[in-house]
């Protein structure tokens, strides 16, 4: 949609944030340092940031991800890395065996897991968190694992044929450790009930915590 879709986009993360809700910005971002320094101040700087967190692409390594570290030690805001994608192909790259006997998804977990260590928030968890595809439930609770002071973004639940129970592990370091994305499933709901967009909505999310919570024992 073009800078159409950035205004859109804009428009719907001030009525989510007016509402109290956290945005995290899905650009999956990831570049050289000067360009990756403007998509940080973009999504997590000045008065009103688009964003409270934003995914990014940690295959250009460290320093193009400093900026966002940065903003996230100065304006209290997040990152998720990329580290196991819910998309079928990503293993095509993600799961390549490395000399050590390990996959290269499980390095960028260790190196996400060292990026964050001085991003510990009070609650013992870092603003630097990953995201694993809970389309790959082994790797979940694997990454969990790898990561015991991160944060997991989830995605997968739904549409894609992920369970609550799929990602039941990811929240073994507490309820606050793990956020399940669910888009379609919860958005698009309404098509099969007939009702209100806005009604189908809520219930389809509703149900959808609370087996997620069941499955993880919160």
């Amino acid at each position: 949609l073009g800078a159409d879709g950035m205004r859109a986009f804009e428009h719907a993360s001030e009525y989510a944030r007016a509402a109290g809700l956290l945005v995290i910005a899905d650009a999956k971002r990831g570049d050289i340092g000067s360009t990756a320094r403007a998509y940080a101040a973009a999504y997590l700087e000045g008065e009103k940031p688009v964003a409270d967190a934003v995914t990014v692409n940690p295959y250009l390594g460290r320093d193009s991800l400093e900026p966002f570290f940065g903003a996230c030690r100065r304006h209290g805001g997040g990152v998720f890395c990329l580290v196991k994608t819910s998309n079928e192909g990503g293993g095509d790259v993600q799961d390549v065996r490395l000399s050590d006997g390990g996959l290269l998804w499980q390095h960028v977990a260790r190196l996400v897991a060292e990026w964050g260590e001085d991003l510990i928030g009070e609650h013992g968890l870092s603003s630097v968190g990953a995201v694993v595809g809970a389309t790959h439930s082994r790797a979940v609770g694997e990454a969990r694992k790898l990561l015991p002071r991160s944060i997991l973004l989830l995605p997968g639940v739904g549409a894609q044929g992920a369970s609550p129970g799929d990602v039941a592990r990811a929240f073994t370091s507490g309820p606050a450790s793990a956020l399940v994305a669910a888009s379609r499933s919860v958005i698009y709901g309404f098509r099969s009930s007939g009702e209100d967009w806005r009604t189908g909505a809520a219930r389809d999310a509703a149900r959808l915590k609370s087996e997620i919570w069941a499955a993880s024992g919160w």
